[in-house]
């Protein structure tokens, strides 16, 4: 990792399944859930639901947070 790169930022209560690829310089926001083998390719704002390749929003959390 070069001094440059900005690092992976998870916010609180979010949730990775396994395989999630791609998450180099990307921002995760307070519980976000990011679906298996996800490629995740650009931010993913504070409560929603991603999966797919590339990821892109499935659905919003409402029901599963942890925090706020």
């Amino acid at each position: 990792m070069a001094y440059d790169d900005k690092p992976l930022v998870l916010g609180n209560g979010v949730k990775v399944a396994a395989g999630v690829k791609g998450l180099d310089n990307i921002e995760i926001g307070n519980n976000a859930i990011i679906g298996a083998n996800a490629v995740v390719t650009k931010r993913v704002l504070a409560d929603e639901i991603v999966d797919g390749e590339p990821a892109h929003k499935i659905g919003e959390n409402n029901e599963d947070r942890l925090y706020g």
